[in-house]
């Protein structure tokens, strides 16, 4: 949050939410981008654009890292490509756009794996990836997702997408590739776990 302030940004671009660009690396760099915050208690918007809908609840009050509290009226929910956030205040005084990693959570069934410059958010259930963020300035900025459709993530960043066509529906080995070339030990107990893991032992 003292980032954020240190940006000196003037109100009167509050709401200026498309006002982004991206570096020669792809990350969007935009003061005004999503913010993957994991010290922040909800999530929160100053831009009414992003809502589907917004309804009045009891005034909630947000303590700013300057030491003084402003009141949020309303809420709503928010679509961001294959994410949906549910209980976003909207506080149109507010400076940056605020995804709360305890409050998302505890309101849906993904996990978020955070690495040195990269964040991952993924379905539990399928381990698909339906959110990805990147570290600039010491914050982790929320990317558009289609950008890296084609990608998966490796230990030094990130490489074509295997092409899995040619392989049987369901089989070990596509399950093994899925899970990063896990090993037999690792997919056989994955397998006992959940059903649709299929798993026999394969070289």
């Amino acid at each position: 949050m003292a980032l954020i302030q240190q940006s000196n940004l003037n109100s009167s671009f509050v709401n200026h939410t498309q006002s982004s660009h991206r570096n020669s690396s792809g990350i969007v760099s935009s003061h005004f981008s999503w913010i993957v915050d994991s010290g922040a208690t909800n999530h929160i918007c100053p831009s009414k654009c992003y809502f589907n809908f917004l309804k009045p609840i009891t005034p909630i009050q947000i303590k700013l890292p300057n030491h003084t509290t402003i009141l949020a009226h309303f809420s709503g929910s928010i679509n961001l490509g294959k994410i949906t956030l549910h209980h976003v205040l909207y506080v149109q005084d507010f400076i940056a756009h605020l995804i709360s990693i305890p409050q998302f959570l505890s309101e849906n069934n993904y996990m978020i794996i955070f690495c040195d410059i990269t964040c991952f958010i993924m379905q539990k259930s399928t381990f698909q990836m339906i959110g990805l963020a990147k570290k600039c300035n010491g914050l982790f900025y929320l990317q558009d997702i289609d950008d890296f459709s084609d990608l998966k993530p490796t230990r030094s960043g990130f490489v074509p997408a295997v092409n899995t066509s040619h392989i049987v529906n369901n089989s070990p080995m596509l399950w093994h590739l899925r899970l990063g070339h896990t090993s037999n030990k690792v997919l056989h107990h994955l397998s006992s776990i959940y059903n649709d893991i299929v798993f026999n032992s394969f070289h």
